[in-house]
């Protein structure tokens, strides 16, 4: 007997055709949240070394009155100071454009969750 209300099952894609995402493609959520959490973890601690040695620096540059013994102080703790902060700020930047784009894919999810539930859209719903 022909079933009307199941959809058939989708042909497969044919060959070289690129796959598209189902619902057991979805990333793992936990452990994207833990990468995020990672990275805004260690952008943070970059930061903050970064702040330090260039605290460093300015204390040593300080305590020194000749220009040519200064500027050892200043090219590795300065430059190298500045460098993890804007290594730091990257991580951060990253981490959090990625937790957004998590939460927006959480909230996408169950949209499309509750509209398949919902009678008028062909969910199975109560």
């Amino acid at each position: 007997m022909l079933d009307l209300v199941t959809p058939p099952e989708p042909a497969p894609p044919p060959v070289g055709a690129p796959r598209t995402r189902t619902t057991t493609d979805a990333p793992d959520l936990r452990a994207e949240d833990r990468r995020c959490r990672l990275l805004l973890a260690a952008g943070l601690a970059a930061v903050a070394a970064g702040v330090l040695l260039i605290t460093v620096g300015w204390v040593r540059v300080a305590s020194v009155d000749l220009l040519a013994l200064q500027l050892p102080y200043v090219v590795s703790c300065g430059l190298a100071g500045f460098g993890l902060v804007v290594t730091g700020v990257g991580f951060v930047h990253i981490g959090a454009r990625r937790k957004d784009g998590l939460a927006q894919l959480a909230q996408l999810e169950r949209t499309r969750w509750a509209l398949a539930r919902r009678p008028d859209h062909g969910g199975g719903g109560s």
